[in-house]
């Protein structure tokens, strides 16, 4: 009995160790995306991810981790912009330009 227990609390902590790797919780900050998310919202991400235009993405800008939508990719320089979906409100590649395509932490899923 106790054995098929520490199994079972094994195969569970190896469960979630693995799910942590693969998803992530990000808690939506500001205005920049609205209408699709709302500031204090929960969007659940994914690390495994190929992202493509109009995906929205976790990006770690200068140590900030921000949530835009990507509006075009450019293979060439690995480079993408981005903006936010409320654009009156968003601070986004029009403002700082083109990211890497190496900052996207995760992908958001729908």
């Amino acid at each position: 009995m106790k054995k098929g227990i520490a199994t079972l609390l094994f195969v569970f902590l190896l469960i979630a160790i693995i799910l942590h790797q693969v998803f992530f919780i990000v808690e939506i900050k500001g205005r920049s995306m609205e209408p699709t998310y709302r500031d204090g919202d929960f969007v659940l991400a994914t690390r495994l991810c190929s992202v493509k235009e109009n995906d929205v993405v976790v990006i770690n800008h200068d140590g900030e981790i921000v949530i835009k939508r990507i509006e075009t990719i450019y293979p060439k320089s690995k480079t993408m912009f981005v903006l936010g979906d409320n654009t009156n409100l968003s601070e986004d590649s029009r403002d700082y330009g083109c990211l890497p395509l190496t900052s996207i932490q995760g992908s958001v899923l729908k």
